[in-house]
């Protein structure tokens, strides 16, 4: 889950930009992760990928921005090769009761919701 965005890098901003995401407070801990965007068509899609990840070899975010009737659709794909120490985490992703994929996916509806109304 993402509490607050950084921007790290300075303008302007676009391919080669990077930010961080700072999770909520959970147990008195806080997680960071880096992020650098390496494709950016405004209005229609963009990539990032997680920097200096200690969970992943390699992780990529892309999101597609679509019509939909009325409205947008916001397509969100991941794609991560998890590092070898924590590979056997993955299924926790998927098939746990509090499953964190989705929940961040409902986080960022509802963000998406009330930014659509304001």
């Amino acid at each position: 889950s993402v509490h607050s965005v950084e921007i790290t890098s300075a303008p302007p901003y676009g391919v080669g930009s990077t930010f961080d995401t700072i999770s909520p407070e959970q147990h008195g801990r806080v997680t960071r992760t880096s992020y650098l965007v390496t494709e950016l068509v405004p209005g229609k899609s963009g990539s990032v990928d997680v920097v200096g990840s200690e969970q992943f070899r390699h992780a990529t975010w892309i999101t597609r921005v679509e019509p939909a009737g009325t409205g947008t659709r916001v397509v969100i794909e991941v794609e991560f090769q998890p590092k070898f120490q924590v590979f056997f985490l993955t299924p926790l992703l998927f098939f746990s009761r509090d499953n964190l994929m989705v929940a961040d996916m409902d986080y960022l509806n509802d963000a998406l919701v009330k930014y659509g109304r304001e």
